[in-house]
């Protein structure tokens, strides 16, 4: 007999398993009882579900677990902190503080414990877990980074055991933000020379620290060297949206709510900003439950950077977990105009994915039209949405207006100009495009997306093709990994009816992002000329089941399938 299980019937016979053969239970707690182990594995489905509030209510509803059974602490946790009730995970760890040791704990009940200048109490919970042998480097650094933090808040000075300075100073990019910070909070005389150290960095984007070194600009009331750094730092169309919102309060003169949301003087905040950058690291890891878990201690220490939700909406946006997505941008105020907008972006792409193109292009144009003077910026987030939604007229309009009111100096001038260049190639006016992307190369030749473009459309209307080679190979040596590169060569190689070489280069495209349609329709022609005709029809039929094919791509691939890649106009 064949036994087919689901995934919560692998979930009870596994638990099963698990305690009726641990000795760390009483039986007078009568732990097998069905309604314990049915809210346990729904607790926990709901937790890997990312349903945090389904998951907390089936754990509450269970008697005594926490006494007997580890694990329980940790989902347990987890879901009260998920749900913000930071305090009532405080009040359960002190209750069951004797009984069971874990890292995000500890973690909760130390930080807890330091933030009430509780510090004895906290260095106890940070050593409990500060050597164990299971922990990473890098939680290990999370533990040493707090109990650097209790030392300075409580002795008010830099010294502290050489042990744990030497530990972070292994970490060279997280220490330049350590530091800054500490100084900050003592508000000694290194505190601006490590804020420059740290902005002025070649190594690493530290973009987000602007802000807090204007921050701490504006405590010293140093109003105007504020402004000129906000204008040397936010002139750039793809900058950190954080910098462009306290570029707009600074144009309005709004200096206090730059400084309302934070202050390194503030432990709070500090803690706070630390568990950002946590979250921020994991999230870059892609380890959005522990991303999620750090991001909400961080709005709980504190609240009035309701910025750093933008993170959370973004992390279950990556999780396909929409509805919270969505309802979490949707919380951002329409006073904070570039949050706002950003947040009105990933609604629409949400809105494109739940729902439909059309409903997503009428939200973020009904949105655009309220703005009354939109920013260059925005104009050119609306553009971009037009293309991509393939109204290329009004994306045109827009590209259009841009180049007519920008200085050719400014950065955004070549990007529009290569958008533009673009969305005319899609309408096939191609002297047009060549015009605007040749224009674009004029001002920066190397730009490596902007010449596989061009080289592109050329190979597909079999013009200046030696040139086109050229240009790929550039492009390819500037960005040897980039797949729509990898694409672009190989079918400079397919048309050159090489087609070993062709075969070479989009595999490696194909092994970078195996769901494109373009590049399994291109893969799937090579099988073809190389007589692989099975392997053709196995690709040709990826695109045939994609999402992201359009319905002209999807005509040819059927005709394909029938008649293979010869005489397919």
């Amino acid at each position: 007999m064949i036994f087919k299980f689901n995934k919560v019937s692998i979930f009870i016979i596994f638990f099963f398993i698990l305690f009726t053969n641990t000795n760390s239970f009483s039986s007078n707690l009568n732990f097998h009882s069905k309604e314990n182990i049915t809210n346990y594995i729904y607790g926990i489905l709901s937790s890997k579900d990312s349903n945090s509030h389904k998951s907390l209510d089936s754990f509450k509803k269970i008697k005594n677990l926490q006494k007997i059974h580890s694990p329980f602490k940790k989902h347990f946790i987890f879901s009260l902190v998920e749900n913000q009730k930071i305090d009532k995970a405080s009040v359960f760890l002190k209750k069951n503080r004797e009984q069971h040791n874990f890292f995000e704990g500890n973690i909760v009940l130390g930080s807890l414990f330091l933030i009430d200048n509780e510090f004895e109490e906290a260095l106890k919970e940070f050593n409990l877990i500060k050597d164990e042998p299971q922990i990473t480097n890098f939680e290990r650094l999370i533990i040493n980074t707090l109990i650097h933090y209790l030392h300075i808040f409580y002795n008010k000075e830099l010294e502290v055991d050489d042990v744990n300075k030497n530990f972070l100073r292994n970490y060279k990019n997280f220490n330049k933000i350590h530091e800054a910070f500490i100084n900050c909070y003592l508000d000694n005389e290194y505190t601006d020379s490590s804020f420059q150290l740290l902005i002025n960095s070649q190594d690493i984007n530290y973009d987000r620290y602007i802000y807090f070194y204007i921050n701490y600009l504006l405590s010293k009331n140093k109003n105007n060297e504020v402004k000129k750094i906000i204008n040397q730092n936010v002139d750039s169309y793809n900058s950190n949206i954080l910098l462009d919102q306290i570029k707009e309060w600074s144009d309005n003169n709004q200096f206090n709510k730059i400084t309302n949301i934070f202050s390194c003087k503030n432990p709070k905040h500090l803690i706070s900003e630390f568990f950002y950058l946590i979250a921020n690291l994991y999230s870059a890891e892609e380890s959005y439950i522990k991303s999620n878990f750090y991001l909400n201690l961080s709005i709980y220490f504190n609240p009035e950077f309701k910025f750093n939700k933008i993170l959370l909406a973004d992390n279950f946006f990556k999780m396909d977990d929409f509805y919270k997505s969505k309802k979490l941008y949707e919380e951002v105020e329409i006073k904070n105009s570039i949050f706002h907008w950003y947040s009105v972006k990933k609604i629409s792409k949400i809105e494109s994915i739940i729902s439909n193109n059309d409903v997503a292009l009428n939200l973020i144009a009904y949105n655009y039209k309220k703005i009354a003077k939109p920013s260059d910026k925005i104009i050119f987030d609306m553009a971009n949405f037009y293309k991509d939604f393939n109204k290329y007229d009004e994306a045109i309009s827009l590209y259009s207006y841009l180049l007519d009111n920008l200085n050719e100096e400014h950065e955004l001038y070549k990007e529009v100009l290569y958008r533009r260049g673009g969305s005319y190639e899609r309408l096939k006016m191609w002297d047009k495009s060549d015009n605007d992307l040749i224009k674009s190369l004029e001002i920066e030749y190397e730009d490596p997306y902007v010449l596989n473009y061009l080289a592109y459309s050329w190979l597909e209307r079999d013009i200046n093709k030696d040139k086109a080679m050229e240009m790929l190979m550039l492009a390819y040596e500037l960005k040897p990994r980039d797949p729509y590169i990898l694409d672009s060569i190989g079918w400079a190689y397919y048309l050159q009816k090489d087609y070993i070489k062709a075969e070479k280069f989009i595999r490696l495209s194909l092994e970078i992002m195996p769901e494109d349609p373009t590049v399994n329709d291109h893969y799937g022609d090579i099988m073809w000329k190389l007589k692989k005709f099975l392997e053709a029809r196995y690709f040709w039929r990826n695109v045939t089941n994609s999402k992201e094919a359009d319905i002209e791509i999807k005509n040819k691939i059927k005709k394909k399938l029938i008649f293979g890649v010869n005489n397919i106009s």
